[in-house]
C-alpha cells in the first residue's frame, strides 16, 4: 500500500494568499466579464434590497450562476495557465460549464440534506440546558457547530472534483473522495481558514454601517472588492491543493 501523501496546509494556504497579487495581470483581464456581472449584480441588489424583497432569493441565485464560470476561469488559470483561459474568460458554452454545474447543483442538493438530517437529530440529542450562560450558549450553538462540521467535512473531500472538471478531466465522486483519502480535515481546514477570517472582516464592516448614504456606499465597495479577492483565494486553495494531491494514475481521460 503507497503512503498517503499529507497535504501540506501552510504552504497551501501561503500560496493561496499570494496568488490574486502574483497573478493580478491574469486575473483582472480573464476574470472581467464575471467581476462585471458580480458588481451589477451587487449594485442593483444594494439599491433594490429594501422594496424588492424576492430579490433576496433571485440576487443569490443570479450569483451562484456567475459563480460557476468565475471558479472555472480561476482553476485554469492557477492550474494550466491564463493562456488556457479565452480573452476576458468566457467565450462560449460548453459540456465543461454543463458538468461543473451538474455537480455544483447535486453536491449542494446532498450537503443541504445531510445538514438538514444532523439538525433533526441534533433536535433529539441536544438537552434542554438551563444554567451558566456561557453553557446555554454552547448549547445553543452547537447543532450549527456539528452541522457545519459534518457538511464541511464531506464538501473537503469531494471539493477537488470542481479543478478536475474545470481542466477537462473524466473523474467523479469516487475518484473525489479516493484522492482526499487520509487529507479530510486538512483539507477542511485549508477551505474553511479563509471564509471565517473573511465573515470575520465583512461583520466588521457591518457594525460601521450608519446613517450617511456616502459612507455606506464606500463601505459596501470595500466589502465587495474583499469578497471578489477572497474568492479567488479559496478558489486557489482548492486548485492548489488539487495539485499537490494529484496523481496521473488516479485521473481519468482529458478531453
Amino acid at each position: 500500500m503507497s503512503k498517503i501523501k499529507k497535504l501540506p496546509i501552510a504552504d497551501i494556504v501561503t500560496k493561496a494568499l499570494l496568488m490574486p497579487w502574483k497573478l493580478r495581470k491574469e486575473f483582472s483581464s480573464k476574470l472581467l466579464i464575471p467581476v462585471l456581472i458580480y458588481a451589477l449584480i451587487a449594485l442593483i441588489e444594494w439599491l433594490i434590497e429594501s422594496t424588492y424583497p424576492k430579490g433576496q432569493v433571485f440576487f443569490p441565485l443570479l450569483s451562484l450562476f456567475i459563480y460557476g464560470l468565475f471558479a472555472i476561469t480561476c482553476h485554469r488559470i492557477v492550474i494550466l495557465g491564463s493562456n488556457s483561459v479565452p480573452s476576458y474568460g468566457f467565450k462560449k458554452w460548453s459540456m465543461r460549464e454543463t458538468k461543473f454545474y451538474a455537480r455544483m447543483i447535486i453536491i449542494f442538493l446532498v450537503l443541504a440534506v445531510i445538514g438538514n438530517s444532523v439538525g433533526f437529530i441534533m433536535i433529539f440529542v441536544v438537552p434542554d440546558v438551563k444554567g451558566p450562560f456561557e453553557m446555554e450558549l454552547f448549547i445553543t450553538w452547537l447543532p450549527e457547530i456539528m452541522i457545519g462540521t459534518i457538511v464541511g467535512y464531506f464538501f473537503a473531500r469531494i471539493c477537488l472534483l470542481f479543478p478536475a472538471i474545470a481542466i477537462d478531466e473524466h473523474v467523479d465522486y469516487r475518484w473525489a473522495w479516493n484522492i482526499s483519502n487520509g487529507n479530510g480535515w486538512r483539507l477542511v481546514v485549508v477551505i474553511a481558514i479563509l471564509p471565517m477570517f473573511t465573515s470575520a472582516v465583512l461583520s466588521l464592516l457591518n457594525v460601521l454601517y450608519g446613517e450617511y448614504f456616502v459612507v455606506d456606499m464606500l463601505l459596501s465597495i470595500l466589502a465587495w472588492i474583499l469578497t471578489i479577492i477572497a474568492l479567488i483565494i479559496e478558489i486557489t486553495a482548492i486548485s492548489l491543493s488539487y495539485l499537490e494531491l494529484h496523481n496521473g494514475t488516479q485521473t481519468g481521460r482529458r478531453e
